[in-house]
């Protein structure tokens, strides 16, 4: 996680050693690294399976609530046991997501009490485009009861294995792990009693109750927008945060990091501000070209140190080398990641209060001939990753995000004074005004007549038939 970015740095360091206090108290390890998102079911003697790669460190390991509790208050957790024997037979970490909202919640919860049921109030929704879901009031103090008893049940189990890192939030969702509210039609729940405030309060009972039940483990609330906005999701990350009967062990799940800022770009700002653990899941494969910021995988890896996540789960199509994978490309990538969150999350601590940027070396005044090429350049200090922006005036430079900006073929309308804003996720510097001087292109002298008739040259034709003509004209005009 990092630290509140705008707090003053003496504050930070008294914020930084209260929460350092508060670790060493509640003991709880937070996974690093790079886990995959699947594939605990495979062979773990195959080389070319994702037990094969070195930069695994663990798995996410899910099954629904349906599968877990067939039917009210009779557990069986035979699903999970060969997925975990694998996970840990090769000394690796595993992370736990149980399904619940409309697929993976059990029938006998919203199923009337003649047909044995619990008869929580529910309302229809379409997955993926199809109908016919039943999506459990979250609110509801039935609902509620039941997910206490599946994190107590849960809890029972796992509670105490060192190998498990992480766990999800379950929550009454379109997908049951993920904070989004897709093909729901939001009339509907409106009409069943949603507001702002019943989802923000059911959602941190929710938590609590696996908090409360997983006494030793770090855990997740994903967040994606709900009711059009970013301030449910980020209300509900950060009051949990701010609980401190919860230790700081609640964090916040971004499962659709991209690269791209263009999608839920309010709740992406409210993650970069956000102080506690940040917790990833990359959007698609990286086959999925177009799901990433210039179609490049690699971007995904770079917003994930500008929001500080300390922990991201990649495809399982990444690490394995089969005949349906990426064949291990990614590795150098996935070695980099872990390698930096090794060095910023130390011993499973918090990283060190990030450093806003300082200017060292501003841009500088230049004067240009027209036609000619303006470069200006940045040089700062301070916590990496960077953005930039370069403005002529007052009005930002489209596509100027870099260290360098360069005008060519400059003209009169360029000349004025340019700026560049360096920012990072402490906070931002402008450099002091760097001024474009353009001077006029210098006339150029037209070159020497090729003929005569001045500046001492030999006559030409033209010139001494004109004469010729003349003097024959006088001639017939006198022998008249």
């Amino acid at each position: 996680m990092h630290l509140i970015p705008r707090c003053s740095l003496s504050a930070c360091r008294i914020i930084l050693g209260l929460f350092l206090t508060v670790l060493a108290a509640s003991g709880v390890e937070r996974p690093i690294g790079t886990f995959s998102s699947a594939g605990a079911n495979n062979n773990p003697s195959d080389t070319k399976s994702i037990y094969g790669n070195a930069q695994l460190r663990g798995v996410l390991i899910r099954a629904s609530w349906e599968t877990l509790e067939p039917s009210a208050g009779n557990f069986n957790f035979s699903s999970l046991t060969s997925q975990i024997n694998n996970v840990k037979s090769k000394g690796l970490s595993w992370s736990l997501g149980v399904l619940g909202g409309g697929i993976g919640s059990p029938a006998w919860l919203t199923a009337p009490a003649g047909a044995g049921g619990l008869g929580a109030p529910y309302v229809s929704y379409s997955f993926r485009g199809t109908p016919g879901y039943k999506l459990p009031l979250y609110w509801n103090p039935t609902v509620q009861d039941r997910l206490q008893k599946l994190a107590a049940a849960l809890a029972a189990q796992y509670n105490n294995d060192p190998a498990l890192k992480l766990v999800y939030i379950t929550q009454m969702t379109s997908n049951g792990i993920e904070g989004h509210l897709q093909g729901v039609n939001m009339s509907d729940l409106v009409a069943a009693g949603y507001t702002d405030a019943n989802w923000i309060a059911a959602s941190k009972q929710a938590a609590r109750s696996f908090a409360n039940a997983f006494t030793n483990k770090a855990l997740a609330f994903e967040v994606h927008n709900v009711n059009n906005g970013a301030t449910v999701p980020a209300t509900i990350i950060n009051d949990l945060w701010d609980d401190p009967s919860l230790d700081h062990r609640v964090g916040a799940a971004m499962w659709w990091i991209s690269g791209r800022t263009n999608y839920q770009t309010d709740l992406i700002e409210a993650l970069k501000s956000y102080p506690g653990d940040l917790y990833g899941q990359v959007v698609a494969n990286s086959s999925t070209t177009s799901e990433f910021l210039n179609g490049d995988y690699t971007a995904v890896f770079a917003q994930a140190r500008q929001l500080f996540m300390r922990y991201i789960e990649p495809w399982d199509y990444e690490f394995a080398d089969t005949t349906n994978s990426a064949h291990r490309a990614w590795d150098a990538t996935f070695a980099d990641f872990n390698a930096w969150a090794d060095a910023t999350f130390a011993d499973g601590d918090t990283p060190p209060a990030a450093n806003a940027p300082a200017i060292t070396t501003p841009p500088a005044s230049q004067t240009v001939t027209a036609g000619g090429t303006a470069t200006f350049s940045v040089i700062a200090t301070g916590t990496t990753p960077f953005s930039y922006q370069w403005k002529a005036g007052s009005t930002d430079i489209a596509g100027a995000t870099s260290a360098t900006l360069t005008l060519a073929n400059v003209q009169a309308a360029n000349a004025g004074t340019y700026t560049v804003t360096v920012s990072n996720s402490a906070g931002s510097a402008t450099s002091a005004a760097a001024t474009l001087t353009v001077n006029a292109a210098p006339i150029p002298t037209p070159p020497p007549s090729s003929g005569g008739g001045g500046g001492g040259g030999a006559p030409s034709l033209c010139f001494l038939a004109t004469l010729a003509l003349l003097a024959l004209g006088r001639w017939r005009q006198v022998s008249k």
